[in-house]
């Protein structure tokens, strides 16, 4: 069977050959492989469409004649006899060849566009001929191809406003659809026809350079192999020597080459006595462009100075010198370099630096690329984790709401009755202040934040997480906490620490669907040197060790392996994303240390996170209250702009019970015209962010045009980065920790 399939193959290979041998003249290999392949191409375009256009010429033309079309008729028939003639007569040339198949599609086009319009499939016939021309004849006959195009639209279109063009009667606003059709096509032609020919013009180069380096090669061997002719017949000893000499100079050579580090040699004022391919390559210099100028050529301006006294200086002085710098290439593209440079004492008593370098700029970029991935991948884990825990955050802050509710509505019976309770109003105080508490722990959390380690008190972070997991987590799971004497501290970032606690208390959440205890413990653990070599490969020392553990449905050895593993998830899918414990397992990390687990079906799940503790001489935490003092009375004037009317009127009365003279605004629009009509009066402007209309940025921009020395302190209930960095950018001295209105 498979003998006889290949039979009609090679059959059908050897016709090709034999088509092409006897349409494509032998001389076509001398005008090059482009040119030939050109060849190729008309043929099997002509070829193609002899066979096929004969099926579609029969309906087309038995259409046109239904249709009283004679004049398509007649263009269908010519254009396809045409095409008989330009593959019959075989010593015409390449070019009117391929300039005879080029007009007969650009007459279908044109007569077509002329008779049938829109109907038509003129523009396939245009779209063809420009893309053709360019493709077998070039970038010229490519552009002339486009302009007949383009002349060819634009004649339609005024016929068409003309009304010489019966097909346009029959079409409602056929102007208008010429035009966008005639756009979006010659676009498109454009588009097509130039890439072909750019494409086919650098093939073509690129084949002309490749024929140069061979007649160069061929050139230099026989150049070499007639004087090494010369040489042996003169002295053969010579001969072999210098043979010798000449291999081991061109290994050399090509090893010096060959490497792809930055290799290079320096005199003692730092211009370049020789660079290998890598350097040529990296920056886009040749070699020419490098040998005798220094390095600080081909760094930013103004390096000289810095050049000089960074890296010369110091070789002399120790006899090398290593780090990173910038460089530019050619282009002017900045690349990050890591060099490392060498002062060589010669044997005849001089010197030069000799060096190596690597081109660090991607691994750079993607380490910055990693480490913002690593934050999005933190701060989608807290949100994960609050998600989870949203239930029970809604939970309590309904209950906190429900006593304000109570209690307030208990004082407004004593008002209207003229008595007045102090205890309702406190316990409304009270339940307010437990509501901006638990909303500030949520924003806190999940404020996007750098890792900014400082030394931090680890029970304390312990308890404000606590705080929002025994508020979060279902009832039915008790929530206990063994810390341990004498802890220390450590140097970590209170938010990530709040963060494993918290995915830590999710996953232990759905580990224990009926209720179970989640047990969170400190204590101090010493690490030795051969544990932390075998164990961990961490430093040894004394660390807090963090155990998290619950009595939940707990894990088999299998799924053990994966736990810290990205994206895997034993969870149903919606339910999680898999990254919550690889997110942990890099924070922990990143301060320092390592977590391990423990875990069997049934027995419940412990994770121990060991973070080094500072040493006893580090920074010390106080847990001493601050002293307020009474706060002093003003008599200045104060401007309080907010969109909130309850804010404003407390604010009001607050300020004005403090002995200060207060004006209130809705918008930043009322504020500025208040604003300029008292001139400049105000002592202070307490401004809002989030405000309808022009919003306090704008408004913070139009203050300080009015008034250089305006004073305004911008309040706001949340503040994202980005109304940071906008209030900065307007002229804001500072941005004070955001807080609950």
């Amino acid at each position: 069977m498979i003998h006889g399939i290949g039979k009609p193959e090679r059959s059908l290979a050897s016709w090709w050959l034999g088509l092409e041998a006897r349409w494509i003249p032998a001389s076509a290999w001398g005008r090059g492989l482009l040119h030939f392949w050109r060849e190729r191409i008309l043929l099997a375009i002509s070829l193609v469409a002899v066979v096929v256009g004969f099926f579609a010429l029969i309906p087309s033309v038995a259409l046109a004649i239904k249709e009283d079309l004679w004049a398509v008729a007649a263009l269908d028939a010519l254009a396809y006899l045409g095409l008989l003639v330009v593959m019959g007569v075989r010593r015409s040339t390449f070019e009117v060849k391929a300039w005879s198949v080029c007009l007969i599609l650009y007459a279908l086009g044109l007569g077509l566009s002329l008779f049938l319009g829109l109907v038509g499939a003129s523009y396939l016939w245009l779209f063809a001929f420009s893309v053709v021309a360019g493709l077998l004849i070039g970038m010229t006959a490519g552009i002339v191809s486009l302009g007949l195009n383009a002349g060819t639209l634009a004649l339609v279109a005024v016929l068409i406003r003309q009304d010489l063009l019966p097909w346009a009667r029959l079409l409602e606003n056929p102007l208008e659809k010429w035009v966008v059709l005639g756009a979006s096509f010659l676009l498109i032609n454009a588009i097509v026809t130039i890439s072909i020919v750019l494409l086919l013009r650098g093939l073509e180069e690129a084949l002309e350079r490749e024929r140069a380096v061979g007649r160069d090669l061929v050139r230099e061997r026989e150049q070499l192999v007639a004087v090494n002719r010369r040489m042996m017949v003169e002295v053969g000893e010579r001969i072999e020597a210098e043979q010798a000499r000449w291999r081991s100079e061109q290994r050399y050579h090509d090893l010096f080459d060959s490497i792809s580090d930055l290799v290079y040699t320096q005199d003692l004022e730092g211009r370049f006595l020789s660079v290998n391919r890598a350097m040529v390559d990296s920056f886009g210099y040749s070699r020419e462009e490098f040998i005798g100028r220094p390095g600080s050529d081909f760094m930013r301006p103004g390096s000289a100075e810095a050049f000089r006294t960074g890296y010369l200086e110091v070789l002399q002085r120790d006899g090398k010198v290593e780090g990173v710098a910038t460089h530019l290439t050619k282009h002017g593209d900045p690349r990050l370099i890591e060099f490392r440079s060498n002062l060589v004492r010669n044997a005849d008593g001089g010197a030069h630096i000799s060096g190596s370098a690597r081109d660090v700029t991607e691994r750079h970029n993607n380490e910055k690329k990693m480490m913002a991935l690593q934050r999005q991948l933190q701060q989608a884990q807290k949100m994960e984790a609050v998600g989870t825990l949203a239930g029970g955050i809604a939970h309590d802050f309904n209950n906190i709401l429900a006593v304000i509710t109570g209690f307030s509505e208990l004082a407004l019976d004593e008002a209207r009755a003229g008595k007045a309770s102090p205890h309702n109003i406190q316990q409304v105080l009270s339940a307010a202040d437990r509501a901006k508490k638990l909303i500030q722990q949520i924003l806190t959390f999940s404020r996007k934040a750098h890792f900014e380690p400082r030394p931090l008190d680890l029970h304390q972070v312990i308890g404000e997480a606590v705080a929002i997991i025994e508020r979060t987590i279902p009832k039915m799971i008790a929530v206990e906490v063994r810390l341990g004497q004498g802890l220390g501290l450590i140097n970590g970032d209170p938010t990530q620490i709040e963060q494993i606690l918290l995915n830590l208390a999710s996953n232990a959440k759905d580990a224990m669907p009926e209720g179970g205890k989640l047990v969170i413990e400190t204590r101090i653990i010493r690490l030795d040197q051969e544990l932390a070599q075998l164990d961990q490969n961490v430093p040894p020392g004394d660390y807090a060790l963090l155990t998290v553990s619950d009595t939940g449905q707990g894990m088999d050895q299998e799924t053990m392996k994966h736990i810290f593993e990205p994206f895997y998830t034993t969870k149903q899918v919606g339910q999680g994303t898999g990254l919550g414990l690889a997110t942990i397992y890099g924070i922990v990390k990143r301060h320092g240390g390592f977590i391990s687990c423990q875990s069997e079906p049934g027995q419940g799940t412990t994770f121990g996170i060991h973070l080094p503790l500072l040493a006893a001489d580090g920074a010390e935490l106080t847990d001493e209250a601050p002293v307020h003092a009474q706060p002093p009375r003003g008599v200045e004037t104060v401007l309080l702009v907010d969109d909130e009317e309850a804010l404003r009127e407390v604010g009001r009365e607050v300020l004005e019970g403090q002995g200060y003279q207060v004006a209130t605004a809705a918008t930043g629009e009322e504020a500025l015209a208040i604003y300029r009509q008292r001139g400049i009066r105000f002592d202070l402007v307490i401004l809002d962010v989030s405000m309808p209309g022009m919003g306090g940025h704008k408004c913070l921009q139009e203050l300080l045009k009015y008034d250089p020395g305006v004073k305004v302190v911008i309040a706001t209930g949340y503040s994202p980065y980005s109304q940071q960095a906008e209030a900065a950018a307007a002229g804001a001295a500072g941005w004070p920790v955001s807080c609950a209105r």
